[in-house]
């Protein structure tokens, strides 16, 4: 009798942490994708020159009067087309967070990679704008810089556009493998916070 009265509480035992670690599991799979992000995705951040003078070592003040008026003209630059975008940004996200979140419930991968397609066809044209006011903003700047801190310079760009990525989590490559998610060349920026994403 103590002998099959053990058995059974092992077995219920075993049935319960089975049972706790598929939840576990279950959880994590719900919790891991990460919100889509239109100006992230757009490549829309700013640059506080202060932190550029600093991350670059810059003490002369005529080459920092020099480094700021690029810096102004890509702000107002980057300022513009948020301002002109904003609506249809937001609209983008929107859409993108709804159906991603019934496209994960479904469990339907090439439903997620079609909207992500789709939101990133949408944007493209913004992204090109800020493309080509980094790609201005980052001439003015070598003719300006010395060769040392124009790499610098190319290194805390690289940094900046990598944080607007989003982070790889436990579980999200089971839906978004292969979709290049979040995967996008940003433009520079200017003004006082440097990130205008998440």
């Amino acid at each position: 009798m103590k002998k099959s009265l053990f058995l059974i509480i092992l077995l219920f035992q075993s049935v319960l942490s089975f049972a706790q670690m598929q939840g576990q599991r279950s959880g994590q799979g719900q919790t891991s994708m990460p919100k889509f992000n239109a100006k992230n995705v757009a490549g829309i951040l700013k640059y506080d020159e202060v932190k550029i003078n600093k991350k670059l070592g810059i003490k002369d003040n005529d080459l920092k009067k020099n480094i700021y008026k690029p810096l102004s003209v890509y702000n107002k630059k980057v300022d513009e087309i948020i301002f002109l975008n904003t609506p249809k940004l937001e609209k983008i996200e929107r859409e993108v967070n709804l159906q991603r979140e019934i496209a994960m419930a479904n469990k339907d991968r090439q439903a997620m990679m079609g909207i992500m397609d789709e939101a990133k066809k949408e944007i493209a044209p913004i992204k090109k704008k800020i493309i080509e006011a980094n790609k201005i903003l980052n001439e003015q700047l070598k003719k300006i810089l010395s060769e040392k801190q124009y790499k610098k310079w190319l290194k805390y760009q690289a940094n900046k556009k990598k944080a607007l990525k989003p982070k790889s989590q436990s579980g999200t490559n089971n839906m978004s493998r292969g979709q290049g998610q979040g995967r996008h060349s940003g433009g520079g920026g200017g003004g006082r916070g440097d990130k205008m994403g998440y």
